[in-house]
């Protein structure tokens, strides 16, 4: 500036304020977030990751249940085929053992022989539930 001419803050309202005074204001506010917005978006945040290593869990394992379901299926059918093509009058009561399963069939009857076949997952984790299957073989 030259001497004698006004200075820049000659030209200025009164009250106002400098634009790199406010500029610092600014920065400062918003510089960080505050330790109850964070510790507020942790416990969020930690709600969420449980809830869902609670869901892939719950997945998991109805997903292994579906599995031994369907091998239960698969060798129940596997076994009244066999039934079926035995000869009627060979077709007695019997059972077996097949990997983590066990097949037990009791045998009815004379012309229609009924068969009760029962299934029942014997391996790791077991659950208690036999799956119970009825055919009847006619003659």
């Amino acid at each position: 500036m030259k001497r004698g001419s006004p200075s820049r803050s000659a030209f200025r309202a009164p009250g106002a304020r400098t634009a790199s005074a406010g500029r610092g204001r600014l920065l400062r506010a918003r510089a960080g977030f505050s330790i109850t917005e964070v510790i507020v978006s942790v416990f969020i945040v930690s709600i969420g990751v449980i809830a869902f290593a609670t869901a892939v869990a719950l997945a998991s394992r109805e997903l292994q249940r579906g599995r031994i379901d369907t091998e239960i299926s698969l060798l129940a059918a596997d076994q009244l085929e066999q039934l079926k093509a035995t000869p009627h009058d060979l077709v007695l009561d019997g059972q077996r053992d097949e990997g983590n399963y066990h097949l037990a069939w009791t045998v009815s009857g004379y012309d229609a022989k009924r068969v009760t076949l029962v299934v029942t997952y014997t391996g790791p984790g077991a659950y208690p539930r036999p799956d119970t299957l009825v055919a009847y073989i006619p003659r």
